[in-house]
């Protein structure tokens, strides 16, 4: 049986993981070009980090941490295919990619998190059509019937709804982005 402390460990691994997933894969997809080989080096990266996860320092990115191992995963892999495809880049080069690539991932989840704020911070009736429009992928004339308007009057919501969330992303994140 797992000790409690196993289990919390286990739980923060799995938290993290989900969190940076999304940047991890895409990180190992940008290396491996056939599919099937990037999920083997994604499930191998994981396998490792899991295995390793007692020397992580949780002060620094997560995401930074696990792309060292996916790199080593990758490498690993281009060793055993006996080959390499594509352009051959340099160390630096590849440290330039990873060092922007943990940038940008570490971008898109801070605007992830102002976007869930400022669709919290709207009104009912935008929540609701920003929901059926992004999140049910509803058409206009399909949000029209649900919600008992015209399209155009469904356009306009939508449209000011997105104006609203895109002023409030900005004024969250510091308007330093574009």
């Amino acid at each position: 049986m797992d000790s409690p402390n196993q289990i919390s460990t286990t739980h923060q691994f799995t938290r993290l993981w989900l969190e940076n997933q999304h940047a991890i894969s895409g990180y190992v997809f940008l290396h491996v070009r056939d599919f099937h080989h990037a999920e083997d080096v994604i499930q191998e990266t994981a396998k490792s980090a899991i295995d390793s996860f007692d020397r992580y320092d949780p002060s620094r990115p997560f995401v930074a941490w696990a792309i060292v191992i996916a790199r080593q995963r990758i490498a690993e892999h281009l060793r055993k295919q006996g080959k390499r495809r594509g352009i051959v880049l340099s160390a630096d080069a590849i440290e330039a990619l990873e060092s922007a690539y943990v940038r940008l991932s570490e971008d898109a989840d801070q605007r992830m998190d102002a976007l869930r704020l400022c669709v919290a911070k709207l009104g009912e009736r935008h929540q609701r059509v920003i929901e059926l429009r992004y999140g049910r992928g509803y058409s206009p004339d399909k949000i029209a019937s649900v919600i008992q308007l015209s399209a155009n009057a469904v356009n306009a919501l939508v449209f000011r709804a997105r104006k609203a969330i895109a002023a409030c992303i900005e004024k969250q994140i510091g308007g330093t982005h574009e």
